[in-house]
This record gives structure tokens, sequence and C-alpha cells, in this order.
């Protein structure tokens, strides 16, 4: 019996697979798995998941003045958070492969946080300001202003949205 760069390097793939399917709360991964097994499994990863869920939903709240004066928040409301979970699943994807081929160590972890921290405010600002000036043009008005003679231009309109791209990224 030998083994072959082929037989580990298969290995290597099968174990990071499971690694980052049992991180998503999806068990082994497994069509043929019975269905109550793959109910719990996902059942408890939502409820693990759903305290964030509320807290988002709390933090919404805080805003229902904002949102009543201006509907079109409303409509942006799936968008950022849609693109806020799609930035963190590549985040996590990026942590868990270097977490699988040993990339991230206790001496780079801070540094990696880092760097996708920065990544994170780039395209949360680029995706904001993309966001702010498609309001303006698909919705044909331009971004709500605050009180006359506030000096609350459209300008901060941009920035407070690009912001918000931040957060949720």
């Amino acid at each position: 019996g030998m083994i072959t760069v082929d037989d580990i390097v298969h290995i290597i793939s099968e174990e990071a697979g499971e690694d980052v399917l049992l991180l998503a709360g999806a068990g082994e991964g497994d069509i043929n798995e019975p269905i109550r097994l793959t109910v719990r499994t996902r059942l408890m990863w939502l409820l693990v998941n759903l305290p964030t869920a509320m807290l988002a939903a709390s933090v919404v709240h805080l805003f229902d003045g904002q949102i009543a004066r201006f509907a079109v928040l409303a409509v942006l409301m799936p968008i950022v958070a849609g693109m806020g979970g799609n930035a963190g699943t590549k985040s996590l994807a990026v942590a868990v492969r270097a977490i699988a081929t040993n990339q991230l160590t206790e001496s780079n972890t801070i540094r990696a946080f880092g760097r996708e921290f920065t990544i994170a405010i780039a395209n949360g600002l680029s995706l904001g300001l993309l966001i702010g000036a498609g309001v303006a043009v698909v919705f044909s008005q331009p971004p709500p202003r605050g009180r006359p003679g506030g000096g609350d231009g459209g300008q901060k309109f941009i920035a407070r949205v690009a912001v918000g791209g931040v957060l949720v990224t």
C-alpha cells in the first residue's frame, strides 16, 4: 500500500468540505440523510441565528420615524440586508478556508480581522454611495434633505447610506 499525493489531497478536500458544512449548520450535507435529522440540525442553526435577526429588527425599529417619512428606505432594507448577508458569508468562507489550510494562526488573526474589516469598509462605502446615487436616479427624486437651513444636503444622506453599508458588511 502506497499513499499518493492524490489520496492526501482527496482526504484534505473531504475534511475541509465537511468542516464548512458543519460551520454552516448543514450537517454532513448528505442528500440521503434522514429528513428528521436534517430538520433538527438546520433548526438548531436557525435558532442560534434567531437572536441576531431579532437584534436587527430592533435596530430597524429605532428608525421607524425615518422609515415612515421616507418610504424608499423600506424598499432598500432587503437590498442592504441581502448585501450584508452575502458579504458576511464571503468573509466566513475566507476564514474557514484559512483555518482549514492552516493559514489562520494566533499570530496573524488580528491582521486577518483588520484585513476583512478594511474590505468591509471599502465595499460598504462603495455600495452605499452607489445606492445613494441610485435612489436619486431610480426614484426620480433627490436624496431626502433635513431641516431647511440645517445644512443637511444630499451629500450627508449618501454618507449615511455609505456608513450603513459599512455597518452591514
